[in-house]
């Protein structure tokens, strides 16, 4: 089971959300209560669900422009980089608890909505195995 449906089982939907505006104290107390009732909504669910697996999604960045802080050079010479600032690369990768690493991806540039979706659904077969 998804955790995207757990939450829509629970009534969250994935949206932008409202911002009000309140001092720290009041934010930083409300904040906590409703982490804690959602938090406690979701342990409920998932107690229920005989095949629980949590999958975990990170992604990271990195790129092939960096410049070393230092060298050995003998006296006169200089280092030549190009002028242009190299490729980012991009990973982005899903954990399971019970079967360990389910998907990974890698690409050239940034991740963006054209990057993750097919990452998603490349996770979404993986996960139907």
């Amino acid at each position: 089971m998804c955790l995207s449906k757990i939450y829509r089982e629970c009534g969250a939907r994935y949206q932008k959300p409202q911002v009000v505006y309140k001092s720290k104290g009041e934010r930083q107390i409300d904040l906590m209560y409703q982490q804690r009732l959602f938090s406690q909504e979701i342990t409920r669910t998932l107690m229920k669900s005989p095949k629980v697996d949590i999958v975990y999604i990170d992604e990271t960045t990195f790129n092939l422009w960096q410049t070393p802080s230092k060298m050995w050079l003998k006296a006169g010479m200089k280092m030549e980089l190009p002028d242009q600032r190299g490729q980012s690369i991009s990973m982005i990768g899903a954990l399971s608890i019970n079967k360990g690493l389910l998907h990974t991806t890698v690409f050239a540039g940034s991740n963006t909505v054209d990057t993750f979706l097919p990452f998603l659904l490349g996770l979404k077969e993986k996960c139907s195995d």
